[in-house]
């Protein structure tokens, strides 16, 4: 091997699937690794070749792509240095499950079957992993979350428990005995009708409450990609929400179980952040979960500080004129919009019904469009009945005082046409805005009173979102809670508030990133000042016999 054995030994330490492993255990290990290196990008192994070792990334990237009857298919995942893939013989499977893409300058640490079976005979922590890996990668390969971001990779989809699904069932299986009951009242009076009729729609009641019971149980996950952790959580029909914080504001994570979780091995893993804090409720192995979530929060503090001496480095290559200050790319050049027909009432319609408006780097929210309907539909109809009364005097009704009629009915319908605008301009004035500093809740009155209540994006401690009723999870609207210092924020009954949330999280970090870079490069430029000094003047701070 190429590559020093203590140098692989070092890897193996930092990754999660090794750990309680001796070092000596780790070294044999390194000792019986292959290693494969490349220059230049090229495949791997594709679909369905023979599956007979497992790798590991010692350096650059790999690109999997795994095989999906969705539509478009989802997004490769890319693998980086300590990342493993290829778990195929770990499991038996003859064959690969997807292909496998290297990119340039890669070197990769190859573990062949025999000393795979080996180590998950020798450890159950090993065995585990492999178990919480495989099982996300099948969840991740039958699912599809639209808020992902095009160079995030999931390590973890995970669900409760089976306990949890037993214990849901407990209710519905135990209502069973009431159409039992029935059955067994329609044996002592075959004649009526009225037991089995009973039965049968108290059993389709239970029937849908197990299957509505199922599907819930699925639709919760607890999800850890390179970039976040995740807790996404939704009751069909009624509730949907989505928790997250980035990994790279994570303190600390700590495991709880119960007597019951420790026999079956499940609990809770709690992530504590900066702000917040996200439970995995009834997670299957906690303690591998605990380790995955470990390791990913040291490799992001390793990278910010790899990419923090490069900068230094290069701060003080330019004091001392070694190196040209790097420009920033230039943004690329905004495209003009294509030519075509132009329909201004069509713009105007648009522009006024719309939910969602950017410009000149602000978020414009507004109450979904059925808080509108709902506030206007009264008016609505009476504008609809006068307008139909309006056109029956006016040209069918045959009365004395026909004109009389027209002219109140006129009167009405302009009347109503007002309280419709000014029920509108309510709607339209309620507005909640995101801009690169702050978050705004306006609320304004038409002709009257405007309260205006903002934060600013560096105090937000947390962001939730909920979607609560039948129509909010059909309609897709509901609310965004916001926490900034003690004050809660409320972006009421907003559509799709899932990207709601998501926006404003990410302009929040964007801010955050922004501003703590500043203040690194500000004190990085310092500390290069003083040291081109030190070293242009040297020769003041030696002795005088030197």
């Amino acid at each position: 091997m190429a590559t020093n054995i203590q140098q692989c030994v070092s890897l193996l330490k930092k990754v999660h699937l090794f750990n309680g492993l001796s070092d000596e255990r780790l070294t044999v290990l390194a000792e019986k690794m292959g290693e494969l290196s490349y220059e230049n990008a090229q495949e791997l192994y594709p679909l369905g070749d023979k599956a007979d070792a497992m790798f590991l990334v010692l350096r650059g990237g790999v690109k999997v792509t795994r095989r999906s009857s969705q539509k478009p298919p989802p997004q490769p995942d890319r693998y980086t240095a300590g990342d493993y893939f290829g778990l195929e013989p770990a499991f038996k499977r003859p064959r690969r499950e997807a292909k496998a893409e290297v990119e340039a300058k890669t070197t990769l640490l190859v573990i062949k079957t025999p000393e795979i079976l080996e180590l998950i005979k020798e450890s159950q922590h090993f065995k585990y992993t492999l178990q919480v890996v495989d099982t996300s990668r099948k969840n991740s390969a039958q699912l599809r979350f639209k808020w992902l971001q095009p160079d995030e990779t999931l390590y973890l989809v995970a669900r409760k428990h089976f306990i949890v699904l037993y214990e849901m069932l407990l209710a519905p299986v135990f209502v069973l005995l009431v159409p039992l009951f029935f059955l067994f009242l329609w044996g002592l009076a075959p004649e009526s009708l009225v037991p089995p009729t009973l039965a049968g729609l108290t059993g389709l009641l239970d029937a849908l409450w197990i299957v509505w019971q199922v599907v819930d149980y699925g639709n919760d996950f607890y999800i850890i990609t390179n970039r976040r952790i995740v807790w996404l959580e939704k009751v069909i029909g009624l509730y949907d929400s989505r928790q997250e914080s980035p990994i790279s504001q994570i303190l600390s994570g700590t495991v709880e179980t119960g007597f019951l979780g420790r026999i079956l091995d499940f609990g809770e893993v709690v992530v504590r952040t900066y702000t917040s804090r996200i439970t995995f409720s009834d997670i299957e192995h906690p303690h591998q979960v605990k380790a995955m979530l470990d390791e990913y929060l040291n490799r992001t503090k390793d990278v910010s500080r790899r990419q923090e001496v490069d900068a230094m480095k290069q701060a003080i290559r330019i004091k001392l004129g070694m190196a040209e200050p790097q420009n920033p790319p230039a943004p690329p050049a905004s495209q003009p919009p294509k030519g075509g027909k132009i329909s201004i009432p069509r713009i105007l319609i648009r522009e006024l019904f719309k939910m969602r408006t950017e410009d000149a780097g602000k978020i414009v929210y507004r109450k979904h469009w059925f808080v509108l309907l709902r506030q206007v539909w009264t008016s609505s109809l009476m504008f609809l009945l006068d307008l139909f009364g309006l056109f029956y005097f006016g040209f069918f009704a045959v009365i004395d005082s026909r004109s009389t009629v027209v002219v109140i009915l006129f009167t009405a319908l302009l009347l109503i046409f007002g309280w419709w605008v000014y029920q509108f301009a309510d709607w339209r004035n309620d507005r909640f805005e995101l801009t690169s500093e702050q978050i705004m809740d306006v609320d304004k009155v038409p002709f009257g009173t405007e309260e205006r209540k903002t934060g600013k994006l560096d105090d937000i401690q947390s962001i939730n979102y909920q979607r609560v009723g039948l129509l909010g999870y059909l309609l897709n609207f509901g609310t965004v809670f916001i926490m900034v210092g003690t004050t809660e924020f409320t972006f009421d009954e907003v559509h799709n508030p899932a990207l709601v949330q998501a926006e404003i999280e990410e302009w929040r970090n964007r801010r955050l990133i922004n501003k703590r870079n500043a203040e690194t490069a500000s004190e990085r430029e310092r500390m290069a000042e003083w040291i081109a000094a030190y070293h242009n003047n040297r020769g003041d701070f030696l002795p005088p016999e030197n």
